[in-house]
């Protein structure tokens, strides 16, 4: 479902997905460890369909952060979700 939609918004910015690397962005937790484990597998899954350049994760409270992911990317498109216990949103982002 994410990498799917992944495809969509590269598609609707005009991106080749093949050029793009999603980037999930989890909440993590050293408390639950499982969250991050979560966001791998889920990475794992997209990567293994080979639609993307690469796929990364980042979380907002434990490393690798975002901007520490973000800066390691040398694209010029990222595609970033954030993945909430029930929630999912997207952006699109230049990385030039």
């Amino acid at each position: 479902m994410v990498g799917g939609r992944a495809g969509d918004i590269c598609a609707q910015a005009g991106l080749a997905s093949a050029r793009a690397t999603p980037v999930l962005v989890a909440h993590g937790s050293a408390r639950h460890p499982a969250l991050r484990l979560a966001a791998g597998t889920l990475a794992g899954k997209i990567a293994a369909t080979a639609d993307f350049a690469d796929v990364r994760v980042a979380f907002l409270e434990e490393a690798p952060g975002v901007t520490e992911v973000l800066a390691s990317i040398p694209r010029s498109a990222v595609w970033s979700a954030c993945l909430w216990v029930r929630a999912c949103t997207a952006t699109t982002t230049s990385a030039d």
